[in-house]
């Protein structure tokens, strides 16, 4: 090269770094959460979004949990926005991604400053690149006591995001199941000490069973055991996706969601039917709690007047 031409080089090489520093600028990109992958490259100026989460997210950098008491690593986090700034100057990988499991689902993110290798599978000679196809699969089974877990993930073993499954599901479903397997004309009893409510399923069980009666027992906040029974053929219908305790024990005991206005056991039998507004009572000295005829009750007389819970007497 001659001296002319390499005159003109660095003339135009200390006008570049007039402009724009001694290292040029790289655009940064802002990436989804879910859409990191392990051996990913964010550079200084690259934010990534924790977008569908309600904890606040979690950043390792080389093993040290960011803390926004103490910020360090070139990382700032805004849990306002739940976004994540890579500050210039410095270049992490992606060594680690999962979501924690819990009443509030908290993505964490671990990142290292030395390169990680990706977790895709190199493409072999003779095979075509491989591209994930993620499906949602319940890979840990809820029981009624703990919550399971359901990933996404793909056929090459990758985990592109993952969520705990309620253990109310268990619940749910084993009600159904006894509902269907019941026998005809049977009546299915639960007994319930951690859930509150059944949903839109147990009622299409029903519906679907007209035949079978759904007994309930459940413990209130108060430590008292309350029962209702949703006679077959019975069960609500409509849009409503939840149905609680309380408000279904209101409804088929007469408006009390009182042990005594039920046919039970627990109620004391016999002893309690005076307390409940039917003829199956058909104890002639508790007629006077009946709204019948049998008490001698005329409609607009005072005939038996004393007998009947009325206004009208």
């Amino acid at each position: 090269m001659s001296k002319k031409n390499l005159k003109k080089l660095l003339v135009a090489t200390m006008a570049m770094v007039m402009l724009f520093g001694n290292s040029l600028s790289v655009l940064a990109t802002n990436y989804n959460y879910n859409d990191l992958t392990v051996g990913q490259e964010l550079t200084g100026g690259d934010t990534v979004t924790f977008t569908g989460y309600s904890g606040a997210p979690r950043v390792y950098y080389d093993d040290t949990l960011w803390e926004a008491a103490n910020v360090g690593g070139g990382i700032n986090i805004n849990f306002v926005t739940d976004v994540m700034t890579i500050s210039n100057g410095y270049i992490y990988y992606v060594k680690h991604k999962e979501v924690l499991s819990g009443s509030s689902p908290t993505p964490r993110l671990d990142l290292s400053t030395t390169p990680i290798a990706p977790t895709t599978p190199s493409t072999k000679p003779g095979k075509s690149e491989h591209h994930h196809n993620f499906q949602w699969k319940i890979v840990k089974d809820p029981t009624l006591r703990e919550d399971g877990l359901a990933q996404s993930v793909c056929e090459c073993g990758a985990v592109e995001a993952q969520q705990p499954v309620s253990s109310g599901t268990a619940f749910i479903n084993m009600v159904r199941d006894k509902i269907e397997a019941a026998p005809q004309g049977g009546t299915v009893e639960i007994s319930s000490e951690l859930y509150f409510c059944y949903t839109a399923k147990i009622m299409k069980a029903l519906q679907a069973r007209p035949d079978v009666s759904l007994k309930t027992n459940y413990l209130t906040e108060d430590g008292t055991w309350h029962t209702f029974t949703i006679p077959a053929g019975s069960a609500p219908a409509g849009d409503t996706q939840f149905y609680g305790f309380t408000g279904l024990a209101n409804y088929y005991n007469g408006g009390s969601g009182d042990c005594d206005h039920v046919h039970d056991e627990v109620c004391g039998g016999e002893e309690n039917c005076e307390h409940v507004h039917d003829e199956d009572c058909d104890i002639e000295e508790d007629c006077e709690h009946i709204h019948d005829e049998a008490c001698g009750y005329v409609e607009g007389t005072d005939a038996g007047c004393t007998h009947v819970h009325n206004e009208d007497c």
